[in-house]
Formats: C-alpha cells, structure tokens, sequence
C-alpha cells in the first residue's frame, strides 16, 4: 500500500497522543484502524481503465483514463510514467489524463502510476502494478513537410526546414549531419533555416521538447529523417581548345562560359610526355586560361567550377587537346589516293592526292593544306585530260606551292609544272617538252638562293615493227622564271662513270648549295639481269657538274634508287628497293659524299617512295611493310645504320592501309600519309597522321 496522508485525522491523533505520553484507547485505537483501512480501500479502487494493462501503444498522444471511487471525493488526479509526473486533471469526473506517449516512443515497457488528491486532503496512489509498451512508432506525430524528404537543391548554401508542431512542445531541436559532422540547432517554431549547407548529401531529423515543470523537462525521440542534397554547382560549357604555335611550343587556350561574377575555377593539365602528373591551376575572375610553350601531343585537360558560396561542381570529363597531332581522313565515294606530303616552314601540312571524288573517272590531281591541327586551310583540283599528273609538291620560301610531273599519255609525254599562290590559287601552269627528246618528265624542284630549279629527263626512243623501246637520257637542270614558268638556263649532266641513268628519282638542294639526286642507275650491255640494276646518288653544281657520285651496280645491295637526303648532322643517305621482301636497304655518306656502307631492314618492303624523314639528333625514320605484319610500321635508323620499329599503326584500318609518304614536322613530330579503304568498301581515302617526336 502507497498512501500518503498529509492532514488526516489519522495523522492528528497519532501525534496528540504521542505528544501527552498516553496509550490510545480501544475507541481511539479503533477510529485510527479504520481510516487506515479506508485508504488501503482506495489505493486498491483506483484503476485506469484505457489504456488496457501490458497492451503496445503506437499513437503519440492517448487519453489515460481512469475510475476513482465518488466516496473519495478526488480532486486532481496525476499521471506518472516511470515515476516522471507527465500529466494532471483538476477537472473532476470522467478522469481524463492527456499523455504523449511519443516522448517514451522506444518501444520498451513502461510503469504508469495515478497519483489521487481527496477531499480529505489525502495523497492515495493506486496499488494496481501497471505497464504498457510504446511502439517506436509512437514518433509518427513528427513528420517534415512534403517535399524535404529526397530534396536537391543547387547554388544555395541554407534552407528553411518545416516540420509538423507537436502539441504541448515548448520547443524543438534539429539535427542535420553531412560527412560525419552533425550539427544541432533549438527552435520554438515549427520551422528552423540550416545554415552553412555545403555540396553533398543531408540527413535532417528532428524532436519534440516539453518543459513540464521547473525540475522536468520531456525529450521524445527522433522524428523518421529526411534527406536533402545539395549538387554540386553546374559546370559550364567549356568552348574547343584554340591551339596556336608558340616559340618553343604551342600555346593551348581553354576557355568556358562564365555563370557567376564570383565563381573561379581550377583547371587541370595533363602532359602526355609525363603520364600522370597532373598540373593544377586556379583562376578567379576571367572565363579562361592560357597554357603556353606546350609540347604536341594528346594532352587531357579538366575544368572544376567553385561559385560564390564555395561549392565546388563535379570535375568535368577529360577534354583531349591533341596539340599538334591528328588523325583525320578525306574523300569521298570514288577513289582517292594519297601521294605525297609536306611539312611547310610555318607549320602546315600541304598534301598531294589523286582523286575521282571530285574529278573525272580517270581521276585528277587534288593539292590541298591543312592547319597545324588538321583542317583544310585550302584544295586546288588540277583538271585535265587523262590520268592524274603530278608525282610530288614542293614549297619555295616565298610560300609559293610548285606540282610537278608529267602530261599527256606515254607516247607523247611532256613534262608539267603548275605554280601555285600560298593561298592555293594558280599563278600559272606550264608544259615542257624538247625537240632531241621524245618524252620528257620532270623529275624534281629544288630552290637555291630564291632561284627555283628544275631538273627535266628525257627519253629517245626508237620503234622497230611493234616494238617501242626508250633510253633514259642525262637529266638536266634549269633554272626557272617563277613569274612565267620561262626556262632562265640549261645544263645537261655528263654521264656516269660505270653505268647509264636509268631514271631520277629525287632532287633537292643541300646546305652548300649544292643539289642532291637519287636515281636508277643501268649497267650497259649487261647480260645477267640481277647486275644490272642498281641505285646511285650524285651530287652536282649549279654548273651542272657532277662533284661526287655513287652507284650500286654490281652489287646485289639495291635494285633501284628512290630517295636521297641530307641529315641535319651532316652526310647524306639513300635509300631504295630490293625484291620485294628481302628488306629496304639503306646507304650512309659523310659529309663529302663519300660512301661508308648500306644496312638493310630486312623482311620488309614498301610500296612508297622510301622517304626519310629526320629529328634533329639526325635519327631517321621510314615507313615500311612486313608480310607478317596486318598494318604499316613506323621504323628509326640511327646514324650508324642500326633500324628499330618504333610504331606499329594499328589504328588504321588492317590490311588496307598503305604508307605513302612522311616527313619530319616543325614541332620535331612526324606527319604520315597514307591510302586506306573505306569500311565495307575498297574505295580507297588518303589518311593523314600526325604524331609527336619519339626521341
């Protein structure tokens, strides 16, 4: 029994009578018994009649109820949870006692006890042991408003959370986390702003709060969280890299579309001469960046917004900057095949091609220039009778582009230049033929001090029954009038010393102002066919004389002559043809012209001129062939004579790609042509590749 009797009569006589020493009478001791007993009968009376006894309560509010005897004349009656005073009810019969139960809402048993105040003053607590359980489902009373829940927001850095009130809450307290870090902020509304909101995700949940008296203070649980996000802020659009020559490089803008006053961003840049280290640069206030004296490659370059409110946006998908390399591809549905290449003194790119695309179906002559990156500066078609006519291009210093081969068919042939402004209009055209000759071609065009040079070969033929046969004649070299195409002057060559030229095959000019000839080179009367072909070179004045001169006649070394240059270093090479095959010999002179071996690739054959190109260490570079190889390879040839692959190009179509042509670049990289079909076609198209130096 738990009863609490502060002012009974009870209490009254029991203190009287201690007071004055005297024994209680029997009548006394009766009338004591009695209000005990009367107060025993009340604890046992009072009873709460809702919720049942050890029922689960998932509402967040219930009325307790409960039935008090009339004879008790109660005046208040007070509810405790766990011993915690949570409620009270002055108002009489029925006994109605609001309880939140969300504030116990953790799904654990809990005590209730009623606490009653009779008219007699007494304090009498009901003797019934009595518990319920709250569901944590109890909190269903605390909710966010529709909407929170699953939220993105973008470039905001606060937000008012509302939230259902909860009755009787003196005030509320909200919890948002993000990374780990949670933040707790009171309000006394339903509504609270979180502050200081960075990129990412939030978990967002809320309590309800009861000051229920000076000494207790109600905390119910956590609402059910809501989640917001904040994006990352919007990248803008980024514009295509402008990519322009510099003094030792190139210079890469990257620009973008500027979304805010305040933003800055950070760029990243990564060299693809040094894979994986990667460059980071902040810039505030401009919408671009400038990279300069950057090397050709295929560089990666990324953008990252930050706005004013210091959000950071996603970083950008990789941007590649091919900084002076391509691979770019020109056609159309008929035929189109690539011939020759050259890398002009300003970084450009001027092509030679034959076409039935754009020309007749005998095909034409298709000159065009590309950029530093590839694209189409300008294209000349040369239209005429019959077949293509021009067998290479060259560039004098003035940027004037000069084609040249031969016109009309074989019986009649006569050579053929065609002078073409820088911007790739033609200045004039003009054929050349000679009355001691029958047919005549012209072979090459070399520029000595301003002064283009031309060298011409003809041929004598005579004719018996059916049968036509021609000898290739010493060539000669002319000097040219570059406004009229007008021969200035004339020297013929002297023969060779142990054979007969057999056809020139490349003239150019040296560093002493010599010129330089690659040629064919025929034994006479020669009985046994394997001897009696080989490839020579010779360099000769502008006089027409013949100052050093080499042949392979006799040797099996080559079969014909297709090249020669001089190395940036000093010295001069060759190069030429065996049986197809058998390797791609290779002959080295020094500076004098003197010979000092031939080295061959072997396995491997070619169908191009056998053009060498150069780096500045004087390492040299072929394209070539193999039989057991699906794709052209790029090789390199030290100064020794020594050959390495350097490049398989797999990344052209297999075994319908063939080399014509290459040449070193002004960036110290490598520009490569060549035929290569269409898919699902044989049409073939002329690809051009541009790589960066290898060494």
């Amino acid at each position: 029994m738990r009863i609490k009797n502060n002012i009974s009569l009870f209490s009254i006589l029991a203190v009287a009578i201690s007071m004055s020493g005297c024994d209680l009478s029997d009548e006394e001791k009766e009338k004591l018994n009695d209000a005990q007993i009367d107060l025993e009968q009340l604890a046992d009376q009072i009873i709460i009649t809702y919720p049942a006894n050890n029922t689960i309560i998932t509402d967040s509010n219930i009325t307790v109820r409960a039935d008090i005897p009339s004879a008790a004349n109660a005046q208040e009656v007070t509810l405790y949870v766990d011993g915690v005073e949570v409620s009270k009810d002055i108002d009489g019969a029925p006994w109605e006692l609001s309880w939140p139960t969300y504030y116990t809402a953790d799904g654990m048993p809990h005590t209730l006890l009623l606490k009653t105040l009779t008219g007699g003053g007494n304090e009498v607590r009901n003797n019934q042991q009595y518990q319920v359980t709250v569901a944590t489902e109890a909190n269903k009373a605390l909710a966010f408003k529709d909407g929170l829940n699953g939220l993105q927001l973008t470039d905001v850095n606060s937000l008012i959370v509302d939230y259902s009130a909860f009755l009787g809450a003196t005030k509320y307290q909200v919890s948002y986390s993000h990374n780990g870090e949670e933040i707790e902020v009171d309000s006394v509304t339903d509504n609270v702003e979180l502050l200081e909101l960075n990129v990412g995700e939030y978990v967002v949940r809320y309590r309800a709060i009861k000051e229920y008296s000076q000494l207790t203070t109600l905390t119910g649980p956590w609402s059910e969280p809501a989640t917001i996000e904040i994006l990352p802020t919007d990248l803008p659009t980024i514009h295509q890299p402008k990519i322009s020559r510099s003094e030792s490089g190139y210079d890469v803008e990257i620009s973008w579309d500027n979304l805010g006053e305040s933003d800055s961003h950070t760029v990243f840049f990564e060299d693809s001469s040094t894979p994986n280290n990667i460059s980071s640069f902040e810039v505030t206030n401009q919408a671009s960046v400038v990279f300069s004296d950057i090397s050709a490659g295929n560089h990666k370059v990324w953008l990252k917004r930050t706005n004013s409110l210091g959000h950071d946006s996603l970083l950008s998908d990789p941007i590649e900057v091919n900084v002076g390399v391509f691979h770019k591809r020109f056609g159309g549905s008929g035929d189109d095949r690539a011939k020759h290449v050259l890398s002009t003194r300003l970084g450009e790119y001027l092509l030679l091609a034959s076409t039935t695309s754009k020309g007749d179906s005998q095909g034409d002559d298709w000159i065009f220039k590309l950029d530093e990156q590839g694209e189409m500066v300008w294209e000349y078609l040369h239209q005429n009778t019959g077949s293509p006519k021009f067998r290479e291009l060259q560039e004098l210093s003035n940027g004037n582009v000069v084609a040249f081969g031969s016109s009309g068919n074989w019986p009649n042939q006569t050579g053929l230049v065609v002078l073409l402004n820088p911007d790739g209009t033609k200045k004039w055209e003009k054929e050349y033929s000679k009355s001691n000759f029958d047919r005549l071609a012209i072979k090459g065009i070399a520029e000595r001090e301003g002064i283009m040079y031309m060298l011409s070969e003809g041929r004598i033929c005579t004719t018996e029954g059916s049968s036509t046969s021609c000898k290739v004649q010493p060539p000669q070299v002319e000097s040219i009038n570059l406004e009229n195409g007008a021969i200035n002057s004339s020297v013929q060559l002297s023969n060779l010393n142990n054979g007969l030229w057999d056809g020139v095959s490349s003239f150019s000019s040296t560093s002493s102002g010599d010129f330089l000839l690659s040629f064919s080179v025929e034994k006479s009367d020669c009985l046994d066919y394997w001897g009696c072909s080989g490839a020579g070179i010779a360099i000769v004045n502008t006089l027409g004389e013949i100052e050093e001169q080499w042949n392979s006649v006799g040797s099996s070394s080559f079969l014909n002559g297709r090249y020669a240059a001089e190395s940036p270093l000093g010295g001069f090479v060759l190069s030429g043809q065996k049986e197809m095959g058998d390797g791609i010999p290779l002959a080295l002179f020094d500076s004098n012209g003197t010979y000092t071996g031939t080295y061959t690739f072997s396995g491997a054959y070619s169908n191009q001129k056998e053009y060498i190109a150069f780096n500045d260490k004087g390492l040299m570079y072929q394209l070539v062939e193999k039989s057991y190889v699906d794709w052209p390879i790029l090789i390199s040839i030290d100064t020794t004579g020594n050959s390495q692959e350097r490049m398989v190009l797999s990344n052209l179509k297999r075994d319908s790609a063939y080399p014509a042509a290459l040449d070193a670049t002004l960036d110290g990289g490598l520009v490569l042509l060549f035929t290569e079909n269409q898919d699902g076609y044989n049409n073939p198209d002329i690809v051009i590749v541009k790589i960066a130096g290898l060494d």
